[in-house]
């Protein structure tokens, strides 16, 4: 299980807007306003992630009611 936070995508490394850490299986879930957002993986102490690093960051724009289950990271 790693943990997962969220910030708004306009540069301005705005405060969190959410956190969460996975489940046994490794799902999670936010809900969130339209526009663009990053989710920010943060491996445990003594893990990455494929290609290096313990933090990751992924970019997502969604549209008023969008579901998007394509956002993920893998612990190596």
């Amino acid at each position: 299980m790693f943990s997962r936070g969220l910030r708004a995508a306009d540069g301005s490394r705005s405060a969190w807007l959410g956190s969460t850490t996975s489940e046994g299986s490794g799902r999670y879930g936010f809900t969130v306003a339209a526009g663009c957002h990053v989710v920010v993986f943060i491996a445990p102490s003594g893990s990455g992630f494929e290609g290096g690093g313990q933090c990751l960051q992924r970019f997502v724009c969604v549209s008023a009611g969008d579901q998007n289950l394509t956002i993920d990271a893998v612990l190596r």
